[in-house]
């Protein structure tokens, strides 16, 4: 039995707010395209039966206004837990940074905001 993957299972419930991009998971180098979404685990940990993933939320967008709805969004979606996945379940999301404004190296092209939620599943 393994837990499910907590980048893909985030990744899959934010999805639906860049309909026709993947959120990615891994990035090298910004795409052209935005607003998009990054998933990354950086951390967490378990207790043999729950995996409590830290998992980080970054939203890129063209400007300071729609980068901070997207990851308000992005927090409303994630919050009420319990998430079925095609790659497993989400039993409970907690928000651990709130999202906020973090520099870019391009503040002209494109806005960066993260947050960093504690995602708990069981294994399968």
């Amino acid at each position: 039995m393994i837990w499910p993957d907590a980048e893909e299972t985030v990744a899959w419930v934010l999805a639906r707010l860049t309909p026709g991009r993947d959120v990615v998971s891994v990035m090298n180098g910004l795409p052209a395209d935005l607003p998009l979404i990054r998933v990354t685990r950086i951390g967490g940990s378990d207790d043999l039966v729950t995996d409590t993933a830290r998992v980080e939320v970054v939203v890129y967008a063209a400007t300071r206004a729609e980068a901070h709805a997207l990851a308000e969004r992005a927090r409303s979606l994630l919050l009420p837990g319990r998430h079925q996945t095609p790659h497993g379940g989400i039993d409970h999301v907690f928000t651990e940074v709130g999202p906020h404004e973090r520099p870019t190296a391009e503040p002209r092209r494109v806005r960066r905001w993260g947050a960093v939620y504690r995602v708990s599943a069981r294994r399968r």
